[in-house]
């Protein structure tokens, strides 16, 4: 998802390990296979309310993003 993402140009930088937060968006549909994140950059409420970090996640279906500015 991350690499879709920065191709697009959403994204200049970043970890891509979960450490930065710069990739944090939210998904409002779609479904996703997501890897440890920091707590420091997603809360456990903000997870419930679909906020991920993308660099740690996979998508297992077309989802709908949205993008933190």
């Amino acid at each position: 998802m991350y690499s879709a993402l920065r191709r697009a140009g959403f994204f200049k930088g970043g970890c891509r390990g979960g450490a930065c937060g710069k990739c944090k968006v939210r998904v409002l549909s779609g479904d996703v296979i997501l890897e440890s994140m920091s707590r420091e950059h997603v809360t456990e409420e903000d997870e419930a309310d679909g906020y991920i970090l993308s660099c740690r996640a996979k998508l297992r279906s077309n989802a709908v993003l949205e993008l933190n500015s």
